[in-house]
């Protein structure tokens, strides 16, 4: 693909008035921002403009119905040769997604995976071979130009995942994955992380030795009377949650444990936060229908769990005692959770309590 083949129709449709509305009309829908204005100020993170642009090249569609790579094929407004336009046709067969770098040949090209489908792809690129390392995993495109696999993507991203990490986000979903909707999980995982970070490592409010007690929790090097002084310090930052103590991290209680903790980058505070007693009960119907599938199922458990509210409470009670093993410790923990949430607004103040994972009697 020659230097600048994608780079000049975004100049063009980015600087040609009569697509103003929309570019504008894009913007709104991938930074989530529907009352952004013509002119208006738009702050970015490093990196999200050019998520921004390739989503815009490849996957937006236009008033028309189309993309902005479609309408430039069709409607070839630059004037280019027919062999100049082809690379534009070949271009709209393509694969976005989040790849694991199998074995890397440099100055030649990449062994992938698709995290995704798990198929794997050889793929001629020569800069990100320089760059990338065995093992690691990033978003990108690629796409088949002249019978050759190649990386297409101005900019691949840097995930700070590993393989296993990527599994468990995709498990249990088929939604195809775009730029937009990577941008969205990266950024609320950084929303999630900045919380945290204010609400602790910040706080200027919180004395060195809580600090020093926090990361002691990290590393689940704690004696009782510590535990109790985290517990004040959450409370004392106006903060509800239960923390977990595990003796052996690779039973499967434990394991089911882990993975409700890290499934919730998957939920927002709108989805749990003063939902109605319909809004509920359509949940508690959706978890209760054997056609929804496994990922959907554990995250109306995980919203159920937040909500705080009993009419989830008693529903998630009674699930609890249907399910199969295989979602028993994961229904229990949120079962815990909503239990804390519950007594924490009847109380109208803050609880975190501290539970151990108790292993089974064999």
């Amino acid at each position: 693909m020659k230097p600048g083949t994608i780079s000049k129709v975004l100049k063009y449709y980015f600087q040609n008035p009569d697509f103003r509305s929309d570019v504008l009309m894009a913007m709104r829908e991938f930074f989530n921002q529907p009352n952004l204005v013509s002119g208006g100020r738009l702050e970015t993170r490093p990196g999200e403009d050019a998520l921004f642009s390739e989503w815009f090249f490849f996957d937006f569609k236009t008033q028309n119905g189309k993309t902005i790579l479609e309408c430039f094929y069709h409607d070839n407004p630059l004037s280019l040769s027919k062999e100049d336009i082809r690379v534009y046709k070949e271009l709209q067969k393509n694969i976005y997604g989040l790849f694991e770098t199998l074995k890397v040949r440099r100055n030649e090209g990449l062994k992938l995976r698709d995290l995704q489908s798990g198929k794997v792809y050889e793929v001629s690129e020569r800069s990100a071979s320089l760059s990338l390392r065995t093992g690691e995993v990033f978003a990108g495109r690629i796409s088949k130009l002249a019978g050759i696999w190649k990386i297409v993507s101005a900019d691949i991203q840097g995930c700070g995942l590993t393989s296993d990490d990527t599994r468990d986000f995709l498990f249990g979903t088929k939604n195809k994955l775009d730029p937009k909707k990577l941008n969205d999980i990266v950024k609320k995982k950084m929303e999630f992380e900045d919380r945290l970070g204010q609400k602790f490592y910040n706080s200027k409010s919180m004395p060195e030795n809580i600090r020093g007690i926090i990361e002691k929790l990290e590393q689940g090097k704690l004696n009782k009377e510590e535990m109790e002084e985290v517990l004040t310090a959450l409370e004392a930052e106006e903060m509800s949650g239960q923390i977990m103590g595990i003796d052996d991290p690779d039973d499967e209680d434990a394991k089911q444990v882990i993975e409700y903790v890290q499934f919730h980058d998957n939920i927002k505070e709108s989805d749990y936060k003063n939902l109605k007693d319909v809004e509920i009960q359509k949940l508690i119907e959706k978890l209760r229908d054997e056609k929804t599938d496994l990922f959907e199922r554990k995250k109306i458990i995980m919203t159920l769990g937040h909500t705080g509210e009993l009419k989830a409470y008693e529903a998630l009670k009674e699930y609890f005692e249907i399910v199969d093993e295989g979602l028993k410790t994961w229904v229990g923990t949120a079962l815990g959770e909503c239990e804390l949430f519950l007594k924490s607004n009847l109380l109208d103040k803050p609880v975190v309590e501290y539970k151990e994972l108790v292993e089974k009697d064999e």
